[in-house]
């Protein structure tokens, strides 16, 4: 690179021959070259010095003024020693971008640090007037209030989000602080958890402060009511619910983000793992059926059976068991097979037919009440119930069928109050049926009883396969094979025609079939 070339001076004067003398620019020795050659005055010297043989006293002066401009300038702004085209000239300044809108992460840091900013500025509020003599009670200018989401309530009518007030001091007795710091510290973990980018687990923050939160129970509502407070779904707090729902079913595949692939067994389950390490799910064949069963060791039960792979049914199945009340990721995954598959494939729970086997199956149809934000992403509205329900609940004999407890009667009677949107009409005749007759019919009662149509097997021509003896015969998997038989041909024949549903009268028969 050339002095000529970094600034704009007077061509040089030509030498004998013609030809422009250009002066090498080396960064490396601009400061001594500087000292050195250009500190003195120029006047007394015909040339610039032995470095620059041959230039007059005028040319030196006009290398000068060059190299001062170029040091005044560079003061301000530096300049582009090289350009690649006319438009690199232009130094006008680019708009700026304009900016991203906030990740759920930045909603779930600004919404937390807003609400401790509102804790703290209430606090200071507090102190100051504690201080002056007119504060002399206990009034709501000395008093602090922080109202957060609470899941526990009934949603108002006008669809707002109820919430509770935590209020410190109280009038009453007790440890009016505790509440706050139960709340301040799950919200500090979750600062942290997303900060850091590390997710934790609602078990993890209980473990780290147990004299605190005393019980699980007490995270867990805080943790929901913390994500609804400031608007975001668990998920965005980086906080996640230990897994514990299986899944059963060679046909399926589910690949992770860190590039595991998960696959499932017709006899060996598998611990669903959490969406958030999920990619994608893959279905190595086409499956005919989906069945999600209540209880864990039914679920076991029919694993050991290979139910998801039995020659009775028109194909294969998969199996899925939250193990009571499901979890978030299990419940994720019902969703996206609901979502996901051809309509003509059923969804079915296999429930107690008590009443929390009947909430258990509109968890995962209606979605949770503590959830009821998140609904429209875990709610799957193609499960349909199937148990010991409607007539065949009243074909068993009265001495095989349980007492109901008080815990039965409250959990049916507080069901009974749903709207017809999260308790069907069905649903409701069976836990009124329930509390007429004091009995529930819970799944293992499928084990034990012999009914007419488990008797007759030319009821179900499919059982006339090559399954083992002990296979066909268990009246659990008997029952479970024509069941699903029954649905997968009331879908075939409803789909006959382009768009035509399933109505709810051709399930209600099949219900109480």
């Amino acid at each position: 690179m050339f002095a000529d070339d970094l600034f704009d001076s007077p061509p040089l004067a030509s030498t004998k021959d013609d030809t422009d003398i250009l002066i090498p620019f080396d960064d490396s020795e601009e400061d001594d070259f500087l000292v050195d050659d250009f500190s003195t005055s120029q006047e007394d010297s015909p040339t610039l010095g032995p470095e620059f043989p041959g230039l007059a006293t005028d040319e030196a002066d006009t290398i000068c003024a060059a190299f001062d401009k170029y040091l005044d300038d560079s003061d301000e702004e530096p300049v582009p020693t090289s350009y690649e085209s006319e438009d690199d000239f232009n130094l006008e300044e680019s708009p700026e971008p304009e900016p991203l809108p906030p990740s759920e992460n930045d909603k779930a840091i600004k919404g937390i640090e807003d609400l401790v900013l509102s804790f703290l500025t209430q606090l200071s509020v507090a102190n100051s007037n504690t201080e002056t003599a007119q504060a002399k009670h206990l009034t709501s200018a000395n008093r602090i209030e922080l109202s957060i989401a609470d899941r526990r309530k009934a949603q108002p009518q006008d669809g707002t989000q109820p919430v509770r007030t935590l209020k410190f001091p109280m009038k009453s007795k007790g440890p009016s602080i505790k509440p706050f710091a139960q709340l301040f510290r799950v919200a500090d973990l979750a600062h942290e958890a997303l900060i850091k980018d590390t997710p934790m687990t609602k078990r993890d923050i209980y473990y780290m402060d147990v004299p605190l939160f005393k019980t699980q129970s007490v995270v867990d509502r805080l943790v929901d009511d913390l994500a609804a407070t400031i608007d975001v779904g668990r998920a965005e707090l980086n906080i996640r619910a230990s897994s514990k729902g299986l899944l059963c079913g060679s046909s399926l595949c589910i690949h992770l983000l860190d590039g595991q692939a998960i696959h499932a067994t017709d006899s060996e389950p598998i611990l669903i793992p959490v969406a958030e390490d999920i990619e994608r799910f893959e279905l190595k064949q086409e499956i005919q059926w989906v069945l999600i069963v209540e209880k864990d060791a039914v679920f076991q039960t029919l694993c050991r059976a290979q139910l998801t792979s039995i020659a009775s049914l028109s194909g294969p199945g998969i199996m899925i068991t939250g193990k009571g009340y499901p979890d978030l990721a299990t419940r994720q995954l019902v969703r996206t097979l609901s979502d996901n598959l051809p309509e003509s494939i059923p969804v079915l729970a296999l429930v107690d037919g008590d009443a929390f086997g009947i909430d258990i199956a509109s968890v995962y149809k209606f979605g949770s009440h503590a959830l009821r934000h998140e609904k429209e992403k875990l709610a799957a509205d193609r499960v349909e119930c199937i148990g010991v329900v409607g007539e065949r609940a009243a074909r068993v004999h009265r001495d095989a069928m349980l007492p109901i407890t008080k815990a039965d009667e409250k959990k049916a009677r507080a069901m009974l109050r749903r709207s017809c949107d999260m308790m069907p009409l069905r649903w409701k005749q069976e836990l009124a049926r329930m509390l007429h007759t004091r009995r529930k019919a819970e799944t293992e009662i499928l084990s034990t009883i012999k009914s007419s149509a488990f008797d007759e097997p030319s009821e179900f021509p499919a059982f006339a396969s090559s399954e083992p003896t002990s296979v066909i015969g268990h009246p659990l998997v008997r029952y479970l094979t024509a069941k699903i038989t029954q649905h997968l041909e009331l879908f075939s024949d409803s789909l006959l025609a382009p768009g035509s549903p399933v109505s709810t009268d051709s399930y209600e028969d099949l219900l109480v079939s």
